[in-house]
């Protein structure tokens, strides 16, 4: 499997010049720079390209700093180019020498292309640059309850393939890995070839994904031990967060959150989880457990829980809960589908079991609203029912329990991405790391 330069000329790794091309017999080096002979030693990788916030002495923070400096012009490139240096030199704020030093790098990685010199009155003549969007390539995984979807992407989001399965039992969270690892492996294989080096992989789980230590906790999936676990086996680095989280990164670089500041995003799937952008960040809380609003007390009252609570919200407004309250109203066995057809038949029973589904849903909004004050709410999820049936009502139930001044003021629309906003925010949450250190503590490195 050759990667193809711009000139047609098998392309090599660009942090090894004059090694081997990257195809099928390279020995292809992994994230924790160890040959990567698992399931994906064939498939040509650039794990260096994911900025680490790991620094360990101070020469290694002086490299980190000068990669995270390079990869914020390639940021500056994605968003403006094509430009100039002495463009880009203006956007960052970095001065011209330096700038040009570390374009000519980028330049000389491949990962940025540059253009004719433009024509100009007096002077040198500038030669633009632009991101090269087929440089590399990253991977997004929903690891769903019920069903995994994945989705290969370029640089610049576009999805080059896709592939969605069955998602099995796992007894142990190493067999979830090995899944994982299986899963990316068949994704990539139905890739056109050639296929650009794959820079990492980013995975949305459903649940409780830790950021802290390993405890008694055995429904909690730990970051930083799966993340590793991931990378040893993947050979590129592989980032896990949330699905919830993950589906709020997604709306942040492709879909319906784009243009805003602060919003929050319901995932109903099979429960009901929360992703909160801050600032155009995704917020995680102090233990990465932050949007579980499904456990919140709004749903109805004694229904026992699998978290061990009764009442939770999710047993009402989610995948599961409109199941359940399907089975009170003597439709056991029925799938959703077949209960927005009822719906739409003007069946009294589904028009019950939306009415109280949009009902809870409302007030979780209204909830959401108060506490964070989001420019704009929005509805998503893979298992969130036909958005012709809830949509409106859920706009006016959560009006009911909200201040006006906030009615006003906070948008609500449903999600663009629907059932591919996860694994493209699994996507982008690998982009993330690439063209910006906003994961980095920047004082450990400076």
């Amino acid at each position: 499997m050759d990667i193809q330069r711009p000139d047609g000329a098998p392309r090599r790794h660009p942090h090894n010049p004059g090694s081997q091309q990257l195809h099928g017999s390279a020995s292809l080096i992994s994230a924790t720079g160890t040959p990567a002979n698992g399931p994906l030693a064939d498939i040509p990788t650039w794990p260096e390209l994911v900025v680490s916030p790991k620094n360990t002495s101070p020469a290694g923070r002086s490299i980190e700093k000068r990669r995270i400096r390079k990869h914020q012009l390639l940021n500056v490139i994605r968003e403006h180019g094509p430009l100039s240096r002495a463009d880009i030199a203006k956007i960052s704020g970095y001065n011209l020498p330096s700038v040009s030093s570390l374009v000519d790098e980028l330049v000389n990685d491949q990962i940025v292309l540059e253009e004719e010199a433009r024509p100009t009155s007096r002077g040198r003549r500038p030669i633009p640059v632009l991101l090269n969007h087929k440089a590399a390539t990253v991977l997004g995984i929903d690891l769903g309850t019920s069903a995994t979807i994945g989705v290969l992407m370029n640089l610049s989001g576009e999805v080059l393939c896709r592939l969605e399965t069955p998602t099995p039992e796992f007894p142990t969270p190493d067999s979830k890995a090995d899944y994982i690892v299986d899963f990316a492996m068949r994704v990539l294989q139905r890739c056109p070839e050639p296929m650009a080096p794959l820079a990492g992989v980013g995975v949305g789980i459903s649940g409780l994904i830790g950021t802290g230590r390993p405890s008694h906790q055995n429904s909690v999936i730990f970051e930083d031990r799966f993340q590793s676990l991931l990378s040893e086996r993947l050979g590129v680095p592989a980032l896990v967060k949330n699905d919830s989280q993950m589906l709020a990164l997604g709306s942040l670089w492709f879909g319906s959150g784009a243009g805003y500041e602060t919003f929050a995003v319901l995932n109903i799937a099979e429960g009901l989880g929360l992703g909160f952008v801050i600032n155009r960040r995704v917020y995680r809380g102090a233990m990465g457990f932050a949007g579980d609003i499904g456990h919140t007390p709004m749903g109805d009252p004694g229904i026992p829980c699998y978290c061990g609570n009764t009442g939770c919200t999710e047993n009402v407004a989610s995948g599961n809960g409109i199941l359940r309250l399907a089975r009170q109203e003597g439709l056991e066995g029925i799938a959703i589908p077949e209960l927005e057809r009822l719906y739409y038949q003007g069946d009294e029973r589904a028009r019950r079991i939306f009415h109280r589904f949009t009902e809870v849903l409302g007030r979780a909004v209204a909830t959401v609203v108060h506490l964070y004050n989001p420019e704009v709410v929005i509805v998503a999820g893979r298992w969130a029912p036909e958005s012709a049936i809830y949509f409106d009502q859920l706009k006016q139930e959560s009006a009911l329990h909200m201040r006006p001044s906030l009615v006003e003021s906070t948008a609500m629309f449903p999600c663009k991405l629907r059932e591919d906003a996860v694994p493209r925010g699994s996507a982008a949450s690998v982009l993330h790391h690439i063209f910006s250190a906003a994961h980095v503590d920047l004082e450990e490195v400076l």
